[in-house]
């Protein structure tokens, strides 16, 4: 998902919020490139995308899953008008 967003055209703000995954999620993000910001969440999903949330300075907020797939360039819809 980081090599993903790191693809994506103009300036993003990635943050992954860990609720101490055995995964070692965030020492790989850490170590990324992009270099999201990475806070620790524990207590359930909705802690986690709360305090993903809370960490972040955007004006819209993406939330995905580290297993999710996106399609080649998501923000290509968001910037058109109807």
């Amino acid at each position: 998902m980081l090599d993903h967003l790191a693809a994506l055209p103009g300036a993003i703000e990635v943050v992954v919020a860990d609720g101490a995954s055995a995964d070692d999620t965030a020492r790989v993000a850490v170590r990324h490139p992009l270099a999201p910001r990475v806070v620790e969440a524990h207590g359930g999903r909705a802690r986690q995308l709360n305090a993903g949330a809370a960490a972040s300075v955007g004006d819209v907020l993406v939330f995905v899953h580290a297993d999710s797939a996106c399609p080649p360039m998501p923000t290509d819809h968001s910037s058109r008008r109807a």
